[in-house]
């Protein structure tokens, strides 16, 4: 669907690819003679300022090393030492230095860092002993890659292949001898520079150590003028229409071959040759359909998140610009030893090490959503200007969407979809203005009630909406919605309604969402009429609430154990009748049990509904409520209410976890052989989920002169029949929501262009988006869409795959699929409240 474009638009986009990807290999050997001339890298490529800044001290610090080496001093030293010595100071220098810069705030464990460092390092050495062992060959392949990438990754792919059919004798690094030579190298960063410092972070029963930018460098990131230019994202936005994606390797950006830039985002060259032999057409009209959307910046929008960040505001998704203080210590003694303590102040110390871990982590993630917001502002800014901007689009391995370039897209956060708008403009009308204030309550979080209720909620509280536009950081009522950036930008355009009425053009776009989509895929598959009921298949005068179904049955559970029903309860013990009351009296709202509901179609257990209830409710309770909080041990309370929770969730769903049970035994029969899983989604695509075990290596190395150890996991060659069974339930019901989100797309699209219009469309897996006037028309296609999709039978497809993969033995022990319930699939198209 490539719309025409003029010669200068397109020649400015191949630009835009070139600086995008100038950290090719050739560009990267040709600097590392600038580093040894002393002259600078150049200013265009990301990081390239910041990287100049520190060379020169950690170059000195290399060279220092290597001093040392010579002296023939034993240790884990001398082991990096032993590799640092193959390289000139300045390579390893900026090889270190670039792959630090390009993952700062990323939240990235040390040891995953080290790694890495060192396979760039490995990689270095190997291209050199092709150009020694075969100089003629590595001569002529280097000038033509020059003329025809500047991908590093895809370089690199290309120079390693053809060593293997050349031949070219190569003995790989040891892991655990790479991660100490970059765990040597980001010792030297450390220390010699002020870019980051490393910070430990407790995950259970297990410590990590990451890596994170320090206070100084937060400082000068958190400057959107001069912050954006050390961290430029590699991927952003075009300014043409993407190139339709043809086969696995071609479509997206102008360039061939950009690194990322495959139709499936995996590693696996087999696989994608497997699926460029495969019929999928659906698959590749979805994705040119989707990516097609022209979009642009909201310029007015981006003047006040400029504003507000200038000002250091916190509202909702942008930031605070500093960092949260630990919980206060509650309930136990400071300075005894944990054994001396009675259970009760054990537990109270166990909830505040939970609590300040989630403060450090919180500060830790907070570092990445201020550079995160910096990036954002500073391509919305380099964008803002551009009448039309397109997002080309690949998938994950499971089907599922995702724009290519990162930080701002249609799937970004709240601050990123507010940012844009469709580039395309279309009067509201009637229905678009009803469709608008619909928007504007379910922004608020006024999304429980009828479509009309919804209505009259936004004419209720026009005036505020108005006033919210006109006065954004002087009139701060619309900072209260639960998504505020987004509710401030349908805010303008209620005021564009308001003063221009039905004719008001309007560009942004609004969004239906789906009842918890993997129980609704679940509740359709089996025709489970009561769990279908529960998640909106069915028409209503309000929206179904699973998670208020699953918190009213809990509470009544609950009622009855502590006997407050007026039942007999002897044969309940006397500390559950107890924890039951202690419950009741705390209160088991809708929030206390969403995550555990809403992850039970992706794989959640008991145990993890334990953790969330634990995380999400227990300690930050603990927190605010001090000595009025009703539990003495936590930990009991939060397992006594996962099992109530498991309990009332397989009673209002059941047929979910029967087809969740179902394909986990399926799993484990057809990987009893150490075979992968393959299966056709409802799209057509070629599914493989392909789990691998992995071995864990504990090492110690030194950072900051403080022995560190290091935990690192390696693939082997053999499947992980566990992780295989437990991973096959998300990944199936992800790839039949990827595919009725195609065949929504595709439908949709058609009928617009049948009536002549432009279509616009965007996607977050399970909540679609498009122009208010269209959203009745989208609504009809993807109630159409789902009932084609599970008028086949994908179990039973999925069933004979599988047991075409095994011996007729195996096959035979595969169960016959649930028997369905009585839900008619027809009435899902008369269901206001399916995506709304």
């Amino acid at each position: 669907m490539t719309v025409g474009t003029n010669e200068g638009v397109y020649a400015r986009q191949l630009e835009i690819e070139k600086q995008m990807f100038d950290e090719g290999l050739v560009r990267h050997r040709e600097r590392m003679v600038q580093a040894r001339d002393g002259s600078r890298f150049g200013t265009t490529s990301p990081g390239r300022a910041l990287i100049n800044r520190y060379m020169g001290p950690v170059i000195e610090a290399v060279e220092i090393e290597l001093k040392k080496a010579k002296r023939g001093l034993p240790g884990r030293n001398s082991i990096a030492s032993k590799y640092l010595e193959l390289f000139k100071p300045e390579v390893s220098a900026y090889v270190a230095l670039r792959s630090i810069v390009n993952d700062l705030g990323r939240h990235t464990k040390l040891s995953t860092m080290a790694i890495h460092i060192g396979s760039q390092l490995e990689y270095e050495a190997r291209f050199r002993s092709f150009n020694a062992q075969n100089p003629e060959l590595y001569a002529t392949l280097i000038r033509d890659l020059k003329g025809r990438t500047r991908s590093d990754e895809h370089a690199r792919k290309v120079v390693l292949s053809q060593m293997g059919k050349a031949k070219i004798q190569w003995e790989g690094w040891p892991t655990k001898e790479k991660l100490h030579l970059g765990a040597k190298l980001i010792d030297t960063i450390m220390t010699r520079t002020e870019l980051i410092d490393r910070y430990d972070e407790r995950i259970g029963r297990r410590q990590y150590t990451y890596i994170r930018p320090t206070k100084k460098m937060m400082d000068l990131i958190e400057d959107v003028d001069t912050g954006a230019q050390w961290f430029q994202p590699v991927y952003v936005p075009m300014v043409v229409p993407p190139s339709d994606w043809v086969n696995t390797r071609t479509g997206g950006y102008l360039t061939p071959g950009l690194h990322g830039s495959t139709l499936i985002k995996t590693h696996n060259e087999a696989h994608l040759d497997e699926i460029d032999n495969h019929n999928m057409p659906m698959v590749y009209d979805a994705l040119n359909a989707i990516q097609s959307t022209a979009w642009r910046v909201n310029t007015l929008l981006l003047t006040v998140l400029r504003d507000a960040w200038a000002a250091g505001l916190e509202i909702g998704d942008l930031p605070s610009r500093t960092d949260a203080s630990l919980p206060p210590r509650v309930g136990f003694p400071e300075g005894v030893d944990p054994k001396g303590m009675s259970e009760a102040e054990r537990q109270a110390l166990t909830m505040w090490k939970r609590a300040a871990a989630a403060v450090y982590k919180h500060n830790a993630s907070n570092q990445s959503r201020r550079i995160s917001a910096v990036k954002k502002l500073y391509i919305a800014d380099r964008f803002s200007a551009e009448p039309e901007i397109y997002f080309p689009h690949n998938l994950d391995w499971r089907g599922r969407a995702y724009p290519i370039p990162t930080f701002l897209n249609p799937q970004s956060d709240d601050v990123g979809k507010a940012l844009l708008e469709f580039a395309d403009g279309k009067p509201l009308g009637e229905q678009g203005a009803a469709w608008l204030a619909i928007h504007l309550a379910n922004l608020w979080g006024e999304d429980k009630v009828s479509l009309q209720d919804r209505i009259d909620w936004t004419q209720y509280n026009s005036e505020h909406v108005v006033r919210s536009a006109a006065d954004p950081l002087g009139y701060r009522w619309w900072t209260e919605a639960d998504k505020p950036w987004q509710f401030l930008a349908a805010c303008m355009e209620w005021a564009g309604y308001v003063e221009q009425g039905v004719g008001y053009v309007s560009r942004v776009p609004v969004a239906v969402d789906g009842t918890c989509n993997g129980l609704q895929n679940f509740a359709a598959m089996l025709r489970d009429e009561k769990g279908g009921e529960a998640v909106n298949l069915l028409p209503a005068e309000a929206p179904q609430d699973i998670y208020q179904r699953v918190a009213d049955n809990v509470t009544n559970r609950l009622t009855y154990i502590s006997g407050r029903k007026g039942d007999e309860v002897l044969h309940h013990d006397q500390p559950d009748i107890d924890m039951a009351a202690r419950w009741l009296d705390f209160g088991v709202t809708r929030k206390v049990v969403k995550r555990p509901v809403m992850t039970l179609p992706y794989g959640a257990t008991k145990f993890g509904f334990r953790s969330m209830i634990m995380d999400d409710t227990l300690v930050p309770a603990r927190i605010e409520m001090g000595e009025a909080f009703p539990f003495e041990y936590p930990m009991d309370a939060a397992t006594f209410l996962a099992d109530l929770v498991w309990e009332a969730v397989g009673e209002e769903i059941s047929a979910a976890q029967t087809a969740m049970e179902w394909l986990q035994e399926a799993s484990r029969v057809a990987t009893a052989d150490g075979l992968p899983l393959h299966w056709t989604s409802p799209s057509g695509l070629l599914v493989t989920q392909d789990y691998k075990r992995q071995k864990t290596i504990a090492l110690e190395t030194n950072v900051q002169n403080r022995r560190v150890q290091l935990k690192i996991k390696e693939n082997t060659n053999k499947i992980d029949k566990r992780k295989q069974a437990n991973g096959i339930a998300p990944n199936f019901v992800h790839s039949c929501d990827a595919a009725h989100m195609m065949r929504s797309a595709l439908l949709f699209f058609v009928n617009v262009l049948d009536q002549g219009g432009t279509p616009s469309f965007a996607s977050v897996h399970d909540s679609f988006a498009t122009h208010a006037c269209d959203v009745e028309l989208l609504g009809i296609c993807i109630r159409k869409a789902f009932v084609e999709q599970y008028s086949e039978d994908v179990l039973e497809q999925f069933r004979s795959e599988v047991c075409v993969q095994i011996s007729d033995k195996a096959g035979a022990q595969i169960p016959s699929i649930p028997s369905k319930g009585t839900l008619d699939l027809n009435r899902v198209l008369d269901a206001d409240f399916f995506f709304a």
